[in-house]
């Protein structure tokens, strides 16, 4: 219906929609009263000669229909779009659990937000048991304290560092076993929180 309409017109019907006189159009639109009666009489001609408030009515639910059909769009964009991101996440979720090297996901508190298969397999843990575990658990207990410091300082200034530096450090696995890793640390932001991601290579030590 709209679209038959002069954007005047529409104006009209539009501002009728919204319970102004046509007195009160005039006023709104910066018109005549005589010029407003013009524009209901086009308007009858082009969509037929009944009362005001049925005019009125019909371009209410017309346009409430447009915009639910424009809604709908947008819902199904939204929705194709969701679904396309939710493919590249299986996909780097794949690429992350099947990667040879073992990855740590840690956040700003130090807790594991996620590990792949291979660093569970080299802590001797679960997936599942090493979400959420502190990252301190894994250390010797003589560096415990002192890691939240370094952790602050790199999510102070988040940098790509090699935390070994070509050499490997202790690590302590789930069942006590001591372990040699080289750990190489990188940044970035999920939901507006830093995660630290530890990519940690295991050594036989002699």
């Amino acid at each position: 219906m709209t679209q038959e309409l002069s954007p005047r017109e529409d104006k009209v019907l539009e501002l009728a929609c919204q319970g102004l006189t046509d007195k009160e159009i005039a006023h709104q639109i910066g018109i005549s009263l005589t010029t407003v009666v013009t524009y209901w009489g086009r308007i009858r001609q082009k969509r037929g000669q009944r009362p005001r408030a049925e005019l009125a009515a019909e371009f209410a639910k017309l346009r409430v229909e447009s915009e639910v059909q424009e809604l709908q769009k947008r819902l199904q964009s939204y929705q194709e779009e969701r679904t396309r991101l939710q493919k590249d996440c299986n996909t780097l979720n794949d690429f992350i659990d099947l990667a040879p090297e073992a990855m740590i996901f840690v956040n700003q508190k130090g807790q594991i937000i996620r590990a792949n298969q291979a660093a569970a397999n080299q802590l001797e843990a679960t997936q599942e048991q090493l979400t959420q575990t502190p990252i301190e658990q894994f250390m010797p207990q003589e560096v415990r304290n002192t890691h939240a410091d370094y952790r602050n300082q790199f999510f102070a200034e988040p940098t790509r560092k090699d935390m070994a530096h070509g050499l490997s450090v202790p690590c302590i696995t789930s069942t006590g076993q001591t372990k040699w890793v080289g750990i190489a640390m990188s940044h970035a932001t999920r939901d507006n929180e830093q995660i630290a991601i530890l990519s940690l290579r295991f050594y036989e030590r002699t």
